[in-house]
């Protein structure tokens, strides 16, 4: 049976087999383009085993994803070679890498949800968009949720198109969607807020009341919420 990306997996070491099974690529090509580029990076264990980190899944995925958009893989393995080279922690692709592009959305809970449960959605979350490249944050307040995600265009679309079929809210709707030159919340793959973040001083910097509509918020002010919400957790 192969590996299956858990919650617990963030800073795991994966075998090639289940490297190979997560991205499509196959044992063959890791190898090939270990020993011409560099790249991937696997430890070794003191058998020789090679064993990769999620990061650098993350990274032979956004490799992948430029191959099926029509890029010659030696370009493209190159460049990033030469980066590493010159800066040890890249880790991702920036030759005719996508467009970022940052989404917040407001939904109303279905259901109500236990904090647990609310715990056990984000570390799943976080995981899953480690792999994705996409960062993010969701407050939680009590009839709402507002959620910022950021990453390249093509996995915040299939991200959302997701989230609008999850039965767990409803009435979702975009109060954000546009391009964007840097993250907003890069230091997060995913993480919660709750009302107790929103002090009455954010509420005054943004001239809202304490029971304010989320749905009524505009693009600037639903990212300012969100942005000075996460300075004060």
């Amino acid at each position: 049976m192969g590996y299956k990306i858990s919650e617990n997996s963030v800073n795991a070491l994966l075998r090639i087999s289940d490297v190979s099974e997560e991205t499509g690529l196959s044992v063959l090509t890791l190898r090939n383009w270990e020993k011409r580029y560099g790249i991937p990076t696997p430890t070794r264990t003191q058998g020789g085993q090679r064993l990769y980190s999620v990061s650098q899944i993350t990274l032979l995925k956004q490799i992948k994803e430029q191959i099926e958009q029509g890029h010659k893989p030696g370009k493209i393995l190159r460049s990033i070679a030469e980066n590493q080279h010159h800066s040890p922690d890249t880790n991702i692709i920036s030759l005719g890498s996508e467009p970022l592009v940052q989404l917040i959305y407001v939904s109303r809970p279905t259901t109500t949800l236990s904090q647990a449960e609310l715990n056990e959605l984000i570390k799943k979350a976080a995981v899953q968009n480690q792999l994705e490249n996409i960062t993010g944050i969701l407050l939680k307040t009590t009839q709402h949720f507002v959620q910022a995600i950021e990453g390249p265009r093509s996995a915040i679309n299939k991200l959302y198109n997701k989230i609008t079929s999850d039965s767990r809210h409803s009435t979702v709707t975009i109060l954000k969607y546009q391009p964007i030159q840097e993250r907003s919340f890069a230091k997060w793959s995913m993480t919660l807020l709750t009302n107790k973040d929103i002090n009455q001083k954010i509420l005054s910097k943004l001239n809202l009341r304490n029971d304010f509509d989320p749905y009524r918020l505009n693009d600037l002010s639903a990212h300012s919420l969100l942005s000075f919400a996460s300075q004060e957790s």
